[in-house]
């Protein structure tokens, strides 16, 4: 499946000129950002016939409450993707504070997902997060090898005069009539730096 993901940044885009399966839609970031464009960009998702997912872009907060203020947001709009946790920077506990919001929205009946840089995911996050869908970045010619749900393949493809992120989705993007992702109880010791590696491919 194609699907592109947008934020506030693509104000004025002409969704009669998209022609994809699927919109990821940022909604929030940190404790207090929503996108200001977020409830427009649904109803013209929906208008077009796309299936719409929502991410947030996790920041060094409370994770929890960073988890409570993404639902607040999304809060009457319906979602056919698992709710993704943008984790791309601040690598120091990223993998903790990823776990501990996936927890939060499984706990609430959410399917969660992780987007993040291939780098990213092979050099800072850990074992604690392996189990959840991936959403991965990277600008190759070819797919990464690497278990996914989706591959964000560019970031300059021109929609409407706007560079847009363009991706291929699996299925397994999707939402499911369960959630099967099952909170995470680890000891301390499971927050551990895997190997260092970044090939490509």
């Amino acid at each position: 499946m194609r699907g592109i993901d947008i934020s506030g940044y693509e104000i004025g885009l002409d969704f009669n000129k998209i022609n994809t399966d699927i919109i990821i839609i940022k909604a929030t970031e940190g404790l207090t950002y929503i996108n200001p464009l977020l409830k427009l960009q649904y109803s013209k998702a929906r208008s077009i016939g796309c299936k719409v997912g929502f991410y947030h872009y996790l920041r060094t907060n409370n994770p929890i409450d960073e988890a409570k203020h993404f639902l607040r947001a999304i809060e009457g709009l319906q979602s056919d993707c698992k709710y993704t946790i943008d984790c791309e920077s601040e690598p120091v506990g990223a993998s903790l504070r990823v776990r501990r919001f996936a927890d939060y929205l499984i706990s609430k009946g959410k399917e969660p997902a992780l987007y993040t840089g291939l780098c990213f995911y092979k050099e800072e996050m850990t074992s604690i997060v392996r189990d959840l869908p991936l959403w991965v970045a990277a600008y190759n010619k070819t797919r990464p090898i690497i278990k996914s749900v989706g591959w964000q393949y560019s970031e300059t493809v021109t929609i409407d005069g706007q560079n847009v992120d363009h991706n291929i989705f699996d299925q397994g993007i999707l939402l499911t009539s369960n959630v099967n992702v099952k909170p995470s109880i680890f000891p301390r010791s499971e927050e551990r730096r895997v190997g260092k590696e970044c090939s490509q491919g």
